[in-house]
């Protein structure tokens, strides 16, 4: 058995009818967390125990407002009703839907950070709920100045909650109730004084008499050693540049002088000489010497 179109439709519009309940009623809840959180000082309690719950419950019917709006937009698109999708409300819804998309996104951590975003996104989420029930037929024009208004008058009497309804409240002093007069308590009479009992005077311990330690010895005066005289500065001398040697002086060679030859060797005994044994008496003759040699004369 098959759905028609108009209950599809109606199980479409349902589901879109629960997800913007879903989402006004979270943000409605953590708005008025907001203001009681700033009247008693209990905002950081509030945002841990109520805020994650709240931010679900706007998450999921955020969801099913987005997932059924493109439901009913495939569901418009393919019977030839593309006219509907055109028009200015139905546009301007998706717009809204987008905004509060992005604002959940930005507060899903501190949901209850600043009277600013609270009442930004509850602006929102409130013209979704008029738009989703009214779906008027008109102009942006319109629809622009409508949301301009609504916002700012919003966001005025949003202030104007969290300023004085927020604000905590002096409490005056109440006048007090006058009470019966009260009986004074009967005088305390002092008790009678009791004798003093004699206690034995404590007996002073001996004092002991202990000699002085010695003073100390003094300490050596340490004399420190007189500063080394200064070293004089070396002058340096200048070296005198050591003179060339004379030259040498050329000595005139020895000429070796010209003896003459020696006739007599016996005139010059001292003469190596070498003796001839004569064999003549010539030789005899010329060697000018004593005959001592006799010759046979045959």
């Amino acid at each position: 058995m098959g759905f028609s179109v108009d209950t599809i439709n109606l199980v479409l519009y349902l589901v879109q009818q629960l997800g913007v309940m879903l989402g006004v009623g979270a943000q409605t809840v953590l708005a008025v967390s907001y203001a009681v959180g700033r009247r008693t000082n209990t905002l950081e309690k509030r945002e841990e125990t109520l805020g994650p719950a709240a931010m679900r419950i706007l998450l999921f019917g955020l969801v099913c407002i987005v997932l059924s709006g493109l439901a009913i937009t495939y569901i418009h698109i393919a019977t030839g009703q593309s006219v509907v999708v055109h028009t200015p409300a139905y546009l301007y819804k998706w717009i809204l839907i987008g905004i509060v998309g992005v604002l959940a996104l930005v507060m899903w951590r501190h949901p209850l950070t600043h009277f600013m975003w609270e009442g930004v996104a509850s602006a929102h989420w409130y013209a979704i709920f008029i738009l989703h029930v009214v779906a008027p037929l008109t102009t942006w024009t319109d629809l622009l100045v409508v949301y301009v208004l609504f916002v700012l008058g919003f966001m005025l009497m949003w202030y104007a909650v969290i300023h004085l309804v927020a604000r905590p409240v002096s409490v005056q002093a109440l006048p007090l109730k006058s009470t019966p007069a009260v009986k004074p308590p009967p005088p305390v009479l002092p008790k009678p004084a009791e004798k003093p009992k004699l206690v034995a005077a404590p007996v002073p311990a001996p004092v002991v008499h202990r000699t002085p330690p010695p003073p100390p010895p003094p300490k050596p005066v340490v004399v420190p050693p007189p500063p080394p005289k200064p070293i004089p500065p070396v002058i340096p001398v200048p070296h005198k540049p050591t003179p060339p040697p004379p030259p040498p002086v050329p000595q005139k060679p020895i000429l070796p002088v010209p003896q003459k030859p020696i006739e007599d060797p016996d005139a010059h005994p001292g003469l190596p000489a070498i003796r001839v044994m004569p064999t003549t008496p010539q030789d005899v003759d010329r060697q000018m010497r004593a005959g001592s040699v006799q010759f046979d004369q045959q």
